[in-house]
């Protein structure tokens, strides 16, 4: 595939998505709720909701974009890897002397990486394409605009289903609080994408159609690019297959929808047949327990198991059993000084009684079930199949709200608990929420140095970062003699690498 990318062919693909756009938008003539006007809330409040989300927007696009990145899979993977397409205009395969891809046999790091789907990755060099030059700046400004799109879909979606625009502001404030999910926001990563993308499939369940294809048609069009994005987002299919069900008998055996549906997943599988072709496994190299494959170096997966296993904030860390996890769980997001912080007080402050109401009071629809039924597909990854990591799961931050709105509607149906959800929104905002954001993901420091000076120097920037080791990589960059090896137990030296 290298050599396809070029201006020709990113200017060809950007015009047939976008009449692909404008055709969906004439012909699908979605109609969300309206929203019943007496719920609206005071002026004031709704100028001071925005100017506050406002705020907490403009630091995550500050420290996403004027600093330079040092997230360590960016450096990796995201960012290098980018690179690497942009320089062979087109997705390079490096072979060694057997025919087999050199990258796929590194098994970690950028050799993991070369075999996830690509399209973040080709996105930040199809923009650099048409620029003439590689840069990182593509792939800082995506995952703060899709922070925003995620946010703003969250407060579209609430009032459509809820017909409370109050709630919806604070919906707006909650979502937009988690510090996890700042964090990533911050980061040159494909997950902003795939939260952004998991809230536009539940924002497609709660709107209403005209026709059984009209309403597939988009599902599928998200699950696709979904399955492009990293092998997790595979799950969204949930989405299209839930509303394939819901429709009648002779809509579900229509040619039509049956076509859609199979040609989706086609598109959505190419990615899983190059891997299962080049190295016997469609999501090499992991589960080759259940999958086979070819080149796989079992010991070097189980060290890679024990480092993610002693270093990551999964819920591998409260329990190896699953028992174990379900029974600590509480604890672990009320005590623990990481994941507490993390994810704020979602989980129970606003998913438990979410889903209490959920079960005990609330009207079951297609869009309430599809939402249940991918959260606890999620759920069921993180403490069945990889309990490693959270950011895994990081699409139930703005589920977790949704599936609270319900909740929240009764909460303000009342003047004085009203007023109470509103002050522990803001507590929760001025708790979590502004000091992550003003902090930022790149640098820990109380000081806020890096906040109070933007664009600084790069070199700068990462000297003061990493303490000085910096200045020490960069020296022997600049003195080690051409094809000299360097033998470091760590990452840093990639900070030399762009």
């Amino acid at each position: 595939m290298a050599g396809a990318l070029n201006r020709v062919s990113v200017l060809l693909v950007s015009m047939i998505a976008v009449g692909l756009g404008i055709f969906l938008s004439s012909k699908s003539h979605l109609q969300a709720e309206r929203l019943v006007k007496e719920e609206t809330a005071p002026r004031l409040v709704v100028y001071s909701v925005w100017t506050l989300f406002g705020i907490l927007t403009w630091l995550n696009f500050q420290h996403a974009v004027f600093y330079p990145p040092n997230y360590w899979d960016a450096l990796i993977y995201y960012l290098y890897y980018s690179k690497l397409i942009f320089l062979n205009s087109g997705i390079p395969f490096p072979m060694d002397s057997n025919g087999f891809p050199e990258l796929v046999q590194c098994q970690v790091g950028l050799g993991l990486g070369a075999n996830y789907a690509h399209l973040f990755l080709l996105w930040q060099a199809s923009v650099c394409n048409l620029a003439g030059e590689w840069s990182t700046f593509p792939g800082q400004w995506i995952p703060p605009i899709a922070g925003v799109g995620t946010a703003l879909l969250v407060y579209g979606t609430i009032p459509s289903r809820t017909r409370n625009h109050r709630v919806a502001l604070l919906s707006l404030l909650v979502v937009q609080s988690a510090p996890y999910w700042i964090w990533y926001q911050q980061w040159v990563s494909d997950y902003p994408l795939a939260v952004w993308f998991t809230v536009v499939a539940i924002a497609l369940m709660g709107v209403r159609h005209e026709s059984p294809a009209s309403a597939l048609l988009p599902m599928i069009l998200v699950a696709t690019a979904g399955s492009h994005l990293n092998y997790l987002m595979a799950s969204l299919w949930i989405f299209p297959i839930f509303l394939w069900l819901s429709l009648s008998k002779q809509e579900i055996l229509s040619g039509k929808t049956i076509g859609l549906l199979i040609g989706g997943m086609i598109l959505a599988s190419t990615w899983f047949i190059r891997n299962w072709m080049v190295t016997g496994n469609p999501v090499y190299a992991f589960f080759p327990e259940i999958f086979g494959g070819i080149n796989i170096d079992r010991d070097v997966l189980k060290s890679c198991q024990i480092e993610w296993a002693l270093n990551g904030d999964g819920l591998r860390q409260v329990g190896s059993t699953v028992f174990k996890r379900i029974k600590n769980t509480p604890l672990y997001f009320l005590e623990d000084a990481n994941t507490s912080m993390k994810l704020a007080a979602l989980p129970l402050g606003w998913l438990i009684p979410g889903l209490l109401f959920y079960f005990g009071r609330g009207k079951q629809c297609l869009y309430r079930v599809s939402i249940l039924a991918y959260l606890s597909l999620l759920f069921f990854y993180e403490y069945f199949i990889s309990p490693l990591y959270l950011y895994h799961i990081l699409p139930v931050v703005p589920m977790m709200v949704l599936i609270a709105a319900d909740w929240m509607v009764e909460v303000d149906r009342y003047k004085v608990s009203r007023w109470i959800l509103g002050i522990v929104t803001l507590a929760g905002l001025f708790s979590f929420g502004i000091p992550t954001a003003l902090m930022g993901s790149k640098v820990t420091s109380p000081s806020l140095w890096q906040t109070l000076q933007p664009g600084m120097n790069r070199e700068v920037f990462l000297d003061r970062a990493l303490e000085g080791s910096y200045a020490t990589f960069e020296y022997l960059n600049e003195h080690l003699e051409e094809d000299s090896v360097l033998l470091t137990h760590e990452n840093r030296h990639l900070y030399l690498r762009d």
